[in-house]
């Protein structure tokens, strides 16, 4: 049986999550148009952020790994695998449009007086694509949670099995504090917000997070209520399929 499978390198801010639990996410808020630049059927969506808010007009540059794209040769004019730096607005948003997406992208902004020391991340982007830039560094870059991805699959209108409760979220670059509840948010790929809840890290490496109910990528972040750090992000794919099973064989439709 074939499942599709997503895989996407996501990094979202949260810096407006409280104690009391989510107060609503909006990566670029107020008015305008994002800032858009280069050719090509694939999207790379970028934010830039502070700590108090939108990042505006920061320099932003990229680069993919050409090995991880699916440019052929260098006669595609529209598959870029980089761009010079382009200040993203007053939004803090910049959309790339090429052809090398899907592909391991690393993007950076330059440090400017809005942001001292700067800011980058990297990951694997499918199309469309998000990475965010936080000024200071790429806060939960290496953030995991397992399963990554659940299919629930009904068969004839019967559903098979229900997608798992909780998951459990691993970090290797930061560390959790246990003496107190951390703020669990999760968020779709477009950033609208679908969910928080408080829970108390096992260990300084895991903490046990909510499965996320809605189909398709959904985004986790962990963060610290008492400085409003973000300490780790990873995504989480939820798949739906119905098969249809007779004596003239099967068929499957999976939407998500």
């Amino acid at each position: 049986m074939r499942y599709r499978q997503a895989i996407f390198a996501l990094v979202i801010v949260a810096a407006t999550l409280s104690q009391t639990g989510c107060k609503g996410f909006s990566p670029s808020g107020g008015s305008g148009s994002a800032v858009t630049e280069g050719v090509g059927s694939g999207s790379l969506y970028i934010y830039t952020h502070l700590s108090s808010g939108i990042w505006q007009n920061a320099a932003v540059s990229g680069s993919a790994n050409p090995a991880t794209t699916l440019c052929f040769g260098t006669n595609d004019i529209k598959c870029s695998t980089s761009f010079p730096p382009v200040t993203d607005g007053s939004l803090g948003e910049l959309i790339f449009s090429t052809d090398a997406i899907p592909g391991y992208w690393t993007v950076a902004a330059e440090a400017d007086s809005n942001c001292s020391s700067g800011g980058s991340n990297s990951g694997s982007v499918a199309n469309p694509g998000r990475l965010d830039i936080n000024c200071g560094g790429s806060d939960g870059t290496d953030t995991a949670v397992s399963p990554s991805s659940f299919t629930v699959i009904y068969v004839n209108g019967v559903l098979q099995a229900s997608p798992p409760p909780y998951l459990a979220a691993t970090t290797t670059s930061s560390i959790l504090p246990t003496s107190y509840a951390l703020t669990t948010g999760w968020y779709s790929d477009e950033a609208a917000s679908e969910g928080s809840s408080q829970n108390t890290a096992s260990s300084t490496t895991q903490i046990r997070v909510p499965g996320p109910t809605s189909f398709g990528l959904n985004v986790i972040t962990i963060v610290d209520p008492t400085t409003n750090q973000v300490l780790g992000a990873a995504d989480y794919v939820l798949h739906e399929c119905f098969i249809t099973a007779g004596q003239y064989g099967n068929s499957e439709n999976c939407p998500y």
